[in-house]
């Protein structure tokens, strides 16, 4: 996951573990929320295995944190994969 440092949620993944939410093609409304075009209400969450998740999504990744890198403006986060579903709907893309 590549974060902005200037991002919320950027100082809270460092040594926690994360999800990694492909959105269903449904959910275009979803992705405008996180694009920076806020939606009323705001997204639901879950709680997942390691994180919350976002339900409906096409899958998610379940990570572990495994290493950090600073990407100049941005962080870079690495993740192990020990969780993953795929719920057969179709991704956005």
């Amino acid at each position: 996951v590549t974060m902005t440092r200037t991002a919320k949620a950027c100082r809270f993944l460092t040594g926690a573990p994360f999800a990694v939410n492909i959105l269903a093609a449904d959910q275009v409304d979803l992705a405008m929320h996180f694009a920076g075009r806020p939606t009323v209400p705001g997204p639901r969450w879950a709680d997942g295995p390691l994180a919350p998740v976002l339900p409906g999504c096409a899958a998610t990744l379940s990570c572990l944190p495994w290493r950090e890198y600073d990407g100049g403006d941005h962080m870079i986060f690495l993740g192990e994969i020990v969780d993953a579903d795929c719920t057969g709907k179709d991704p956005l893309l």
